[in-house]
């Protein structure tokens, strides 16, 4: 079967659920690249690019399900036709993106040409639902006291009145296991530390007592950090608050980490297989 049907999905921040189908010439990825591409390999014979903005839900179980029947429906239920395919996300639209790249996986869709996710939503005590296939998205890992929180007394006391959470610093760093991982050829995280933050609880995930946990003022305490097994890039945010870190990773300029993942899938997308 020939494999000549290209596809990108981008899943932006917190924008909601609703696939859209984008004229190619006015879509985030450059797609020069893959124009170029086409022109030299042209006598391989004609091929068809779909490109798709979405964004994402709280409960990802039916936009999962239309993401993939939008798919079946492009390949008239032939995914062994896909040639290239890539996903690029931020923010939780990571949390799509890894659940619909899980989910093609499942399918026997061929492997991705490329992901690009860009500050996951990592939840302190787990996402609740948990992302299908992905999981909960809780760190494994508790902060490191030493070299990583000044956990000083004062930082103690303050914390237990619940009007300081020290910052955890570039040594702490969470990491997050999927439970079903995404089979691409590259896979790409940027994150950030600089909105990371820890408090006292009193049982950490751990089973430890009144111990030291990831937290943030951001909604639910998110964090950001390493999926294990991914290539992992810390980017240095520009940002005097948490949120502001946050979406200084979320930016679709080119020299920001959505906007550099959003050129290497134009990239990714050039080097489409052969029919």
């Amino acid at each position: 079967m020939a494999r000549n049907q290209d596809f990108v999905f981008t899943f932006m921040a917190s924008n909601a659920f609703s696939l859209t189908v984008t004229n190619p010439a006015v879509s985030r990825v450059p797609i020069g690249p893959y124009q170029r591409a086409l022109e030299l390999r042209k006598a391989e014979g004609p091929r068809t690019l779909t490109i798709v903005e979405s964004g994402s839900e709280s409960d990802l179980t039916k936009p999962v399900a239309k993401a993939m029947e939008f798919v079946r429906d492009r390949t008239n239920g032939k995914l062994d036709t896909i040639g290239a395919f890539c996903i690029v996300a931020s923010s939780n639209g990571c949390s799509m993106a890894l659940a619909f790249g899980a989910a093609l996986k499942k399918a026997g869709a061929p492997r991705l040409s490329y992901i690009g996710v860009a500050d996951v939503t990592f939840f302190p005590f787990g996402r609740d639902p948990a992302v299908p296939g992905a999981g909960a998205l809780q760190p494994r890992n508790a902060p490191l006291i030493f070299g990583g929180i000044d956990a000083g007394a004062s930082d103690i006391v303050l914390s237990a009145l619940k009007v300081h959470y020290p910052r955890t610093g570039r040594l702490s760093v969470p990491e997050v296991v999927l439970n079903e991982d995404v089979d691409a050829e590259r896979r790409r995280n940027f994150f950030q530390t600089e909105g990371n933050h820890a408090k006292l609880v009193k049982k950490t995930p751990l089973g430890m007592p009144f111990d030291w946990w990831w937290f943030s003022s951001m909604k639910f305490g998110e964090v950001h950090g390493e999926l294990v097994g991914w290539d992992n890039k810390r980017f240095d945010a520009d940002g005097l608050f948490d949120d502001e870190n946050h979406n200084d990773l979320c930016s679709v300029s080119p020299a920001k980490p959505t906007g550099i993942l959003l050129t290497e899938a134009g990239a990714a997308l050039a080097r489409f297989p052969r029919p």
